[in-house]
């Protein structure tokens, strides 16, 4: 497994939400990827719109990108759930590629 680089911007580093970002990451290893590049970052501290956080997860093929205003955990859950459908639906047109060759 290609190891995560995880940074912070604007945010509080934190070592419990590293490895819950490491925990969540280790389960989409079964996928290739070439590099990981995860960013937190808290670009906005809003009166009106909350304390949105956003998570970018780069994995040289695929790049998501996950804003939530809940909290970091709730955006670091949707962007690896976003990254793991995205994962398998590339694996399942790849497979399926493969069939008709």
């Amino acid at each position: 497994m290609v190891p995560a680089r995880i940074t912070f911007h604007g945010i509080q580093h934190s070592e419990a939400l590293t490895d819950y970002i490491q925990s969540k990451y280790a389960k989409l290893s079964r996928f290739e990827h070439p590099h990981a590049r995860i960013a937190i970052e808290q670009p906005h501290k809003s009166h009106h719109t909350g304390n949105a956080v956003r998570v970018r997860i780069d994995l040289g093929t695929l790049v998501v990108d996950r804003q939530d205003e809940r909290d970091a955990y709730a955006a670091v859950d949707a962007a690896f759930d976003d990254a793991e459908r995205a994962l398998r639906e590339e694996a399942r047109r790849e497979r399926t590629s493969r069939r008709t060759a």
